[in-house]
């Protein structure tokens, strides 16, 4: 499917402006066109069994008694896109310079608004030629969910360069 008609499908089902969605990130697009597709899988599929009930009170008798699923199939399951995706919203492990594996959650509105006021600038603008300290107040932010009780300065040590370059990898994922 071309991502004209993804940016299509979702702007019909959403009533967001081709403008925003234009602006998502690639993979979150196919996962809402593939979010769409399964939620208007299960919702045909209801009205399908319900047929399929009244076909197997016409169909059945006193030797057969059939199921739905008989003559309509079986519901439908999320695609691997979905689940990986799902997989994705939790988090991701990232070792930092402690050496310890930490869960990085994905960037919500709590953390970009909480970054965004802090430097006083729009969130797409701080990720632009991100620094040092801005990547430090994201990390922090994410971390603090973990650890309630970090302070900026453990968040810094934690943050050596084999750390960041863990963190570029899947900072991307996660934002």
């Amino acid at each position: 499917m071309r991502t004209s008609q993804m940016i299509v499908i979702v702007a019909t089902h959403t009533g967001w402006s081709l403008e925003y969605i234009g602006k998502l990130p690639y993979r979150r697009l196919v996962y809402l066109v593939a979010e769409i597709d399964y939620q208007n899988r299960c919702k045909a599929y209801r009205i399908e069994y319900r047929i399929g009930q009244v076909m197997c009170i016409l169909a059945s008798d006193k030797t057969h008694k059939y199921k739905p699923e008989q003559f309509i199939g079986d519901a439908p399951k999320q695609t691997e896109v979905m689940i990986s995706m799902m997989e994705e919203a939790k988090g991701a492990n990232v070792v930092l310079g402690d050496g310890k594996t930490h869960l990085l959650p994905m960037v919500d509105a709590n953390i970009m608004e909480a970054v965004e006021e802090e430097f006083d600038k729009e969130w797409e603008g701080l990720l632009k030629g991100l620094r040092a300290k801005t990547l430090k107040a994201i990390i922090f932010y994410m971390l603090k969910r973990e650890s309630p009780n970090i302070t900026r300065d453990e968040v810094g040590a934690l943050l050596t360069v084999k750390a960041i370059e863990n963190i570029n990898k899947v900072l991307s994922k996660l934002v």
